[in-house]
């Protein structure tokens, strides 16, 4: 079941007193660690894929939940292969690849930033 608007907000206030500010250096250690690569991953995945308009699509053309559950991972899967790449420092290859596929993507729209789900803009 979902977090209410009520359990996130208490997440969130709990969080923000206790967790300290980061720098660059704090941040390149996190993601040198397997755990906390991964565990970033699939909050990525559920921030940018899963609470997004798949959600809708999920209901209204009935996507079975085998096959949500195979897209999430698909999803967190290649959001941890280039947090890999990044950790690595294979930064060619990143921007090569991201290249690539940003050629297929070149007659979409222009992304408009959304930020209305960050914890600044979250009304409770």
């Amino acid at each position: 079941m979902p977090a209410s608007p009520q359990d996130i907000k208490d997440f969130i206030d709990n969080a923000d007193k206790t967790m300290p500010d980061f720098s660059v250096s704090d941040v390149q250690e996190f993601f040198k660690n397997e755990h906390w690569q991964n565990v970033f991953a699939k909050m990525l995945a559920y921030y940018v894929y899963r609470s997004s308009y798949i959600e809708e699509l999920h209901t209204k053309y009935k996507i079975s939940d085998e096959d949500m559950k195979a897209l999430n991972q698909d999803i967190a899967n290649r959001t941890s292969g280039i947090i890999e790449v990044m950790k690595q420092g294979e930064w060619k290859k990143l921007l090569l690849t991201l290249s690539w596929y940003g050629m297929q993507a070149s007659e979409w729209d222009n992304p408009v930033p959304d930020t209305k789900n960050f914890v600044d803009e979250i009304k409770f």
